[in-house]
């Protein structure tokens, strides 16, 4: 079975709905300076307090166990770092990794943090990929350990080169085309439209989009110093290839495995 981006709610549809809902119920009644009626009482009683209660297990089936405990995980915080930065926030990495990147003041500092802590980085992502259990996703997973080890034994850009080919099988093995066009296209400067996803699937797919950015050596495009997929294509080079870029290149392939591996 190929993903689907309507597998579930959106999260702008289903997290901003709800809780705006609440919101308005709290301020109607604040602004009448008075207690709800008896009507309301029970609607209340009957609908919202049952689902309240759940909203552990809601946030836990929305949000990945990586984001469990850590503070500031806004989406005005998050959507920056995955859209624009590209660098994965799902499944990994590990809590305290996590909550250092969504406080650091930009994005270089992230990217140094990627780079002090890569070591913990890669075992996070190994330990993602041994979870994974449908052996569709088998051959994937096998290829995916293969370039963490070779982050971990010190060749980077041999992990690099291999993420980012099978990032593209991936995608053309396990996706269907229009969900690939969604997630790859940035022509006539198109942005992913994430509200249209669900929430796990779309900060999934956000820094997989910004992974595939455009880049053009005939029209003189600069090498880009982020991770790119057809820079890593196309333009081998020191300014391309680096440790950090080899560290969010298997930190992609983890999260997508697994987000996949999650949907079947």
């Amino acid at each position: 079975m190929q993903a689907s981006p309507t597998i579930n709610s959106g999260f702008s549809g289903f997290i901003g709905h709800y809780y705006r809902s609440l919101v308005d119920t709290g301020r109607t009644a604040a602004s009448l300076h008075q207690p709800l009626d008896g009507f309301r009482q029970q609607l209340i009683q009957r609908f919202i307090v049952p689902v309240v209660s759940k909203l552990p297990d809601v946030s836990t089936r929305i949000f990945p166990v990586n984001w469990v405990g850590v503070q500031g995980v806004r989406l005005s915080v998050v959507l920056p770092i995955v859209m624009d930065e590209g660098i994965p926030l799902m499944w990994v990495p590990r809590a305290s990794i996590l909550q250092a990147l969504v406080a650091a003041r930009d994005a270089r500092a992230r990217r140094s943090i990627l780079g002090r802590r890569w070591k913990d980085v890669a075992t996070d992502c190994e330990q993602v990929l041994t979870e994974i259990v449908h052996d569709r996703f088998a051959s994937d997973v096998i290829l995916g350990r293969q370039a963490v080890a070779s982050l971990q034994g010190g060749y980077a850009a041999a992990s690099q080169a291999l993420s980012a080919n099978l990032l593209d099988s991936v995608l053309r093995k396990h996706l269907n085309a229009s969900l690939r066009k969604q997630v790859t296209n940035h022509k006539n400067g198109n942005r992913l439209d994430i509200d249209s996803f669900s929430a796990r699937l779309g900060l999934t797919m956000a820094p997989v989009w910004r992974g595939y950015a455009e880049y053009w050596l005939d029209k003189g495009d600069r090498v880009p110093y982020s991770f790119t997929r057809h820079a890593s294509a196309h333009a081998v080079s020191k300014r391309q290839y680096s440790r950090i870029n080899a560290v969010v290149a298997i930190m992609l392939i983890s999260s997508v495995l697994k987000l996949l591996d999650e949907q079947v």
